[in-house]
């Protein structure tokens, strides 16, 4: 009965060691004994974001966020953030700031209290920001939620360890959002 911890910490040491392929199969065979334990499919998802399969792990922490909350642990809710949230982590680690998006979304809706993961989504975001020209000036396209999710941080941490680059961040969508004049006048030479 008491298999499913014995390949857990095996899952944990192949983690240690950086075999995400063995933590994957250890943790794989956890959930296959235990499936009511959130904490796995966190490892798991993590593992796999780490191996490069960040669909799969989408997919497990999405498996994760369909427990029953019956049988889930009391803190499935805060397990399954950080499931996501740790998928959008590692895709920042490796500048895939795009991809790392749509977990730090859901990261955000499944623990809307967490104020780190609402830095880590402005940062995603902003590193989303498209441009085009028209005319002399260069538009900045600012994605949607990019300021709230920056707003939404210095909310549940006025003082907190990203205080002062959600600031500056908000700073710079104000200077930014009329856009960026790319004409060049060359001045009127004096007689």
């Amino acid at each position: 009965p008491n298999m499913h911890i014995v390949v857990s910490n095996l899952g944990q040491a192949y983690d240690i060691a950086g075999r995400y392929d063995d933590v994957v199969a250890a943790f794989s065979k956890a959930i296959e004994l235990k499936p009511e334990t959130p904490g796995y499919y966190q490892a798991l998802g993590t593992a796999q974001a780490r191996a490069g399969k960040v669909t799969d792990a989408m997919a497990t922490c999405d498996k994760a966020a369909a427990l029953p909350a019956a049988v889930a642990a009391p803190d499935a809710a805060n397990v399954t953030a950080s499931c996501y949230g740790n998928v959008g982590i590692i895709l920042q680690n490796a500048a895939k700031m795009k991809e790392s998006i749509e977990p730090l979304r859901k990261a955000t809706t499944v623990n809307p209290s967490n104020a780190d993961y609402w830095f880590l989504l402005a940062r995603g975001l902003v590193n989303a920001m498209e441009y085009k020209t028209e005319g002399s000036t260069m538009k900045t396209i600012i994605q949607p939620g990019t300021a709230e999710a920056y707003q939404k941080y210095l909310e549940l941490a006025p003082t907190g360890r990203f205080a002062e680059d959600a600031k500056e961040g908000l700073a710079m969508l104000e200077v930014i959002a009329p856009g960026i004049q790319t004409k060049v006048t060359a001045k009127k030479k004096k007689s």
